[in-house]
């Protein structure tokens, strides 16, 4: 499973049970959908989509780790920068949302960063991405 997603990872898991179960009983069934006993067809995606709706789920957060050295900087400031617009990290109690073309915004502050003030202001601490547009909030 690597290189996929966490919820890919949720799928593909789910969707190995199942095929287990219909090569044991033939059929099985879903009460998160219908009392009835069913066919498999692409019923994992469907559980998946259950799972994130009525547990909650997210995917775990991505943590990047910043150097403690000036000169170190270039592979945090490139992971940074490869953030979506929109997305939310965080360090310590500081919260960010990237307003795009390497800048942040300390939320609650309305003053812009840039991703290498943002890196040196976390100072070798580990900045965690709470949000990015296209996966939604995560588990942090």
């Amino acid at each position: 499973m690597p290189g996929q997603t966490p919820r890919q990872q949720l799928t593909n898991l789910i969707d190995e049970h199942w095929a287990y179960r219909i090569q044991s009983v033939g059929k099985v069934g879903c009460y998160g959908c219908t009392s009835q006993w069913l066919d498999y067809d692409g019923h994992a995606e469907h559980l998946t989509e259950l799972i994130e709706d009525q547990a909650g789920w997210r995917p775990p957060a991505r943590v990047i780790k910043t150097p403690e050295n000036e000169g170190d900087y270039t592979d945090a400031i490139a992971t940074l920068d490869a953030l979506p617009r929109g997305a939310v990290i965080q360090f310590r109690c500081h919260v960010y949302q990237s307003i795009g073309s390497g800048w942040w915004e300390a939320i609650g502050r309305h003053r812009a960063f840039s991703t290498e003030q943002v890196v040196d202001l976390a100072d070798g601490d580990d900045v965690t991405v709470l949000h990015t547009p296209e996966n939604g909030d995560t588990h942090a």
